[in-house]
């Protein structure tokens, strides 16, 4: 009875996290992740940080305590005009988004997440 046991201990410890993810929503319990899902303080504060506020060609957007889930990330211009709409997947910490073809001058990143919202600045040189 022991040795099933532990056989049953390291076959479930070795189950992958997505397999996991789908048993505990079988049993209604709350799924694993890689990293917490916000509590609720989190909605005021901001989910990314841009590594400078003046980039050259390319901009490295970080999220803190990585996603919990998938989100959308949008570069405007001044005028609200979207030149980059992307889906970034549930556990990225980071993303590097081209801004070389644009022209230089001032940026909004928009992040996206369900019914919240978070914006950064951003100055192309």
């Amino acid at each position: 009875m022991k040795t099933f046991l532990l056989l049953l201990l390291v076959a479930t410890t070795l189950q992958p996290v997505t397999a996991q993810n789908e048993l505990a929503a079988l049993d209604k319990v709350q799924p694993f992740y890689s990293s917490l899902p916000p509590d609720n303080t989190t909605a005021s504060e901001p989910l990314i940080a841009l590594g400078s506020n003046t980039v050259n060609s390319k901009a490295t957007v970080r999220f803190k305590k990585g996603l919990y889930n998938d989100v959308t990330l949008q570069v405007l211009t001044p005028t609200s005009e979207v030149l980059v709409n992307r889906e970034i997947p549930a556990g990225s910490v980071r993303v590097q988004v081209d801004l070389a073809g644009f022209p230089d001058g001032a940026y909004t990143f928009r992040v996206k997440m369900g019914d919240k919202t978070w914006v950064k600045q951003v100055t192309k040189d």
